[in-house]
């Protein structure tokens, strides 16, 4: 019982610290910063079902090149998103327009490429 126990504690601390929320604030913003200027930012729940549909969709894209990165609604209050998926696109570092609600494949390439 006890390893079972020490086991679920260890997996939990790993998770938490694979979804930024050991030493919070400092690993979300070292991950912002690294973000280039021109990246789009697909905003997501994993509660959500349209948000993971949408994630299929852009590894899609990101395997083809396309410069996306997908975030979690919990790290994004930087960006104000109050609906997910929310698809954020960015030109030269400002926000240009947010896009909310699942969308296809062929409009996700067409709001990135612009």
């Amino acid at each position: 019982m006890v390893k079972l126990i020490t086991i679920l504690a260890l997996v939990l601390f790993a998770f938490n610290v694979e979804a930024g929320r050991y030493h919070g604030r400092k690993r979300v913003k070292r991950f912002f910063s690294q973000i280039n200027s021109d990246t789009e930012i697909l905003v997501i729940s994993k509660s959500c079902a349209p948000c993971v549909k949408a994630v299929k969709i852009i590894e899609n894209l990101q395997t083809e090149g396309y410069d996306v990165i997908i975030i979690d609604h919990k790290n994004a209050k930087k960006y104000r998103v109050r609906a997910t998926p929310t698809l954020i696109v960015r030109e030269q570092g400002k926000r240009s327009k947010k896009v909310v609600g699942l969308k296809t494949e062929k409009k996700y390439r067409e709001l990135i490429s612009q």
